[in-house]
């Protein structure tokens, strides 16, 4: 019976051993596509750098201890804030309501339950404390069944206050942050649609202009030409009169 149960730390480590290889071989597929894709672009981006030192630590041989670093991959994700401050105060409003209802719902719950369940409601800051693990889901049922015990109808409370918590605000919250990414990415895209295109010069179209424009020069001369002959040998009115009095 022991030698099974010494045999299952070796599995395990066995399992999480190749599951870390195949991670380590799709991260490496990965920055090789990028790579072929985006070619010297790729190095740009820090957070391609920070792939690159990341990968190229665990691929060093001894080098287990680097392998923690593949933890940090995650923090890629905050590149997700370049949307800006667009979905803020949506977070913030659905946050503060969060934490009202949280509030309201441990005066109420210290109120209840506090002389059913001492360990868990004995006072405001347990109780805001216990409300927080429902929340979440941790151990929330053994909290609702050690009340419950007590006072059967306490699943009224417990049932109203996870629907509007969990499903009502939180879904809330992620809705707004979706919602406020999406309209930036849309925004972006319009912009980028709506670009103005580079002016592009075409040779034949500028030649035709330059030979258009010595035309217009040489008509623009041989028009003042014909004015200067035409003043020359034409005698204006009044020289006209004189000699007919003359005569």
């Amino acid at each position: 019976m022991s030698s099974a149960w010494e045999a299952v730390p070796s599995v395990t480590n066995v399992t999480r051993g190749l599951l870390g290889q195949i991670l380590l071989t799709a991260f490496v597929v990965e920055v090789l596509l990028r790579l072929y894709i985006s070619r010297v672009a790729y190095l740009w981006d820090p957070w391609n750098c920070f792939d690159l030192l990341v990968i190229g630590a665990a691929l060093l041989p001894g080098a287990a201890v680097f392998s923690v670093l593949r933890a940090l991959r995650p923090i890629r994700m905050i590149r997700l804030t370049r949307g800006g401050p667009r979905p803020i105060p949506g977070v913030v409003t659905v946050t503060g309501m969060l934490v009202l209802v949280t509030y309201l719902a441990g005066v109420i719950a210290t109120d209840l339950f506090r002389a059913l369940a001492p360990q868990h409601f004995g006072h405001l800051g347990r109780s805001l404390w216990t409300l927080f693990q429902v929340t979440t889901g941790d151990n929330w049922a053994e909290i609702a069944d050690a009340v419950m015990a007590e006072r059967p109808a306490a699943w009224v409370f417990f049932l109203v206050y996870i629907v509007i918590t969990t499903y009502v605000l939180l879904g809330l919250l992620l809705a707004v942050v979706v919602k406020g990414m999406a309209e930036f990415f849309s925004d972006q895209n319009a912009e980028a649609s709506h670009a103005p295109e580079p002016a592009q010069t075409d040779p034949t179209s500028a030649h035709q202009d330059t030979a258009l424009a010595q035309q217009l020069a040489a008509l623009h001369d041989e028009v003042r030409t014909l004015r200067l002959l035409l003043d020359r040998d034409i005698p204006k009115p009044a020289r006209a009169i004189d000699d007919l009095e003359s005569t």
